[in-house]
């Protein structure tokens, strides 16, 4: 892999893991305890450096099991999941989750979904449409995580035109993390919304498939220019 990357320029970073869990709550990732995995870490390392002496490797992203050895990391979604990390109030008035003071460390993930109308109707199966089962206004596209959290944020929408336009509204999320976190006293090193482009079925993207922007898109563009 290592092979395969070190040669584009805009890749400089690269991260073995997502989100390990303690014990991988019961069922440790490949059979492995969380000293198993550290010694694959230093494995990984000694190999990716001999391929590329200047790669800057993180070892985890969203680390819920720490401390690792490298750049700490958290993640936040607080403007999809509601209260994760931290309240989003609080994130807006500058407060982060607990870190030590002059620590370098990471956001490694945050976004909300989106979606654009045209493209759902020319390119989604009909049974992922809302309306699908024969309940107005059901949500069903496999793998998006409106249906389940929208309750949060916005009533149940009745046709594919109200899901749009409530779902990308959550675009403000996309502004007010990184905006949150250019006013934190404990400013992150590196930040990470997840995601530019789609992979699976998931929403949490501000490009779509065929590379057009989503409205997050230019949300998180705007709110990084400062």
């Amino acid at each position: 892999m290592e092979r395969l990357v070190r040669g584009h320029a805009c890749n400089i970073m690269i991260s073995y893991i997502n989100e390990p869990f303690p014990n991988a709550s019961g069922k440790p990732h490949r059979h492995l305890t969380r000293p198993d995995l550290e010694a694959f870490f230093r494995a990984a390392d000694g190999a990716v450096r001999t391929l590329n002496p200047d790669r800057v490797i993180k070892h985890i992203e969203g680390d819920y099991d720490p401390p690792s050895e490298t750049l700490p990391d958290n993640h936040c979604y607080c403007g999809w999941y509601n209260g994760h990390g931290l309240e989003l109030g609080k994130l807006h008035r500058g407060y982060w989750m607990p870190v030590n003071r002059d620590w370098l460390y990471a956001c490694g993930e945050f976004g909300a979904e989106g979606s654009i109308r045209d493209l759902m109707r020319r390119r989604y199966p009909r049974e992922w449409l809302p309306g699908a089962m024969n309940h107005p206004g059901h949500w069903c596209h496999p793998g998006a995580q409106t249906g389940n959290f929208h309750y949060m944020w916005f009533d149940t929408q009745r046709s594919l035109e109200e899901w749009v336009g409530r779902v990308n509204a959550t675009s403000m999320a996309t502004r007010l993390l990184p905006s949150g976190f250019a006013v934190t006293t404990e400013w992150p090193a590196s930040q990470f919304i997840c995601l530019l482009m789609p992979f699976r079925q998931l929403m949490k993207t501000i490009m779509d498939c065929e590379r057009r922007p989503k409205p997050a898109y230019f949300a998180y563009r705007d709110a990084l220019e400062p």
